[in-house]
């Protein structure tokens, strides 16, 4: 990187290094392109999010380090909730929500959102 290799770089299928990376389990690599500017949320050819790859080959250490640098973990088809709720990887899900912006973005068990009927009519998340 520091020789000036693109943070970016994608081979013959748009994966980014950091896809790579993330899909391999090496969290010290994602975390050092991370330093150099990689996007986490750059999709390959494919449509996949570096997260979401991740998630599939159930790589915690990754996952929580990439929603720490913002990873959207709504990004790509399928998305990383989508893949953790598909997998049922509910150690997952909790680091997923943390990526999801608000309190109120809460799911349950199963990793689908809890929704009710507030007293003035509102959806309320339990």
């Amino acid at each position: 990187m520091d020789a000036g290799v693109p943070s970016n770089l994608t081979n013959h299928a748009g994966d980014t290094l950091l896809i790579l990376a993330s899909c391999h389990d090496h969290p010290s690599t994602v975390s050092m392109l991370l330093s150099k500017h990689a996007d986490p949320n750059v999709l390959n050819g494919r449509g996949q999010a570096p997260v979401a790859g991740a998630v599939f080959k159930g790589h915690k250490e990754v996952v929580e380090i990439l929603v720490r640098a913002g990873a959207d973990v709504s990004a790509g088809q399928p998305n990383a909730l989508d893949t953790a709720r598909m997998f049922r990887r509910q150690d997952l899900l909790g680091i997923l929500r943390t990526g999801q912006g608000t309190e109120n973005d809460r799911l349950d068990e199963n990793g689908h959102a809890n929704h009710r009927m507030g007293s003035e009519g509102v959806d309320e998340v339990d």
